[in-house]
């Protein structure tokens, strides 16, 4: 697959999107105060639903200050702001929320953060992975998917999974990942304009398309990870680019200014953040 083409799969239906947004304003993370009771969308018994966080909240750490602010920007507003509270809702009963963590989350972070995989500055317009375990590394990024299709409360509530969501959470109980072209994941490292430093940011989904079938995009971790709600098999120009079984995956690298959705709300974080003294969102931790 040629270059323009590889980006065209990461950059698919961004013109269709519908919103997009870089951290969350507080206005829209209703705080739960008590746990309720309801059936768990995962175990499907009834028990007390805990607030957890869709997106892992270590991929939230990399933009945080040393005060533990993060910057609050809506793409679809010229408003941004440093806030501290992390969005979080009621998903999950605590033991479905802890096997997800276990399994899956955990295995991540060390990977990706603790033994260094997270890209942070790239250089040339590709970046490699080869990983050791496909299996949780998949489970853990198609969990968030899941949790995304679950969750009731904006922006997570746009994200619509319909027969897709059964699969999917099959798929995380019983720790099958199934064949690298079910429910594929494209990539692309997300970089600072004009340098090679990889941005820490992170967005809630955006919806996408891509040869007839819909999908979700998020950004996180330093990628734009794009989540293809399909089973069906892919050409082999398209193969090339997805997560594959052996853990070989090419990422595009692209410059934010190329994800549309995401460019001018950090131009007006710029003008603000000059006036204000607030620090650059692209400092390295």
């Amino acid at each position: 697959m040629c270059a323009c083409r590889s980006a065209a799969v990461i950059n698919a239906g961004l013109k269709r999107a519908t919103f997009a947004r870089l951290w969350w304003s507080p206005c829209e993370n209703a705080q739960v105060k008590r746990k309720i009771r309801r059936t768990c969308p995962m175990c499907r018994e009834e028990r007390k639903i805990i607030r957890s966080h869709v997106i892992p909240e270590f991929f939230l750490e990399s933009a945080r200050d040393e005060k533990r602010r993060f910057l609050a920007i809506r793409s679809d507003t010229r408003t941004a702001r440093l806030e501290q509270q992390a969005f979080m809702q009621p998903l999950l009963c605590s033991s479905c929320d802890n096997f997800l963590n276990e399994a899956y989350e955990q295995p991540f972070f060390d990977l990706w953060y603790r033994q260094g995989t997270v890209p942070t500055v790239v250089r040339g317009p590709f970046y490699n992975l080869l990983l050791p375990d496909y299996r949780s590394f998949k489970l853990c990024l198609l969990s968030i998917l899941w949790r995304a299709g679950i969750a009731a409360m904006a922006p997570f509530d746009r994200v619509k999974l319909g027969e897709h969501e059964p699969v999917l959470r099959s798929m995380l109980l019983e720790q099958r990942p199934g064949y690298a072209h079910q429910y594929p994941i494209f990539g692309a490292v997300v970089t600072v304009p004009d340098s090679l430093q990889v941005a820490n940011v992170v967005s809630s989904p955006i919806l996408t398309s891509w040869n007839g079938s819909a999908g979700y995009m998020f950004v996180f971790g330093g990628v734009a990870w794009h989540f293809l709600l399909t089973t069906a098999e892919l050409t082999q120009p398209e193969r090339d680019w997805i997560l594959a079984a052996d853990g070989r995956m090419s990422l595009r690298v692209l410059e934010l200014s190329q994800l549309k959705a995401f460019a001018r709300p950090f131009v007006e974080y710029v003008r603000r953040a000059q006036e204000k003294g607030w620090r650059s969102p692209w400092e390295l931790r």
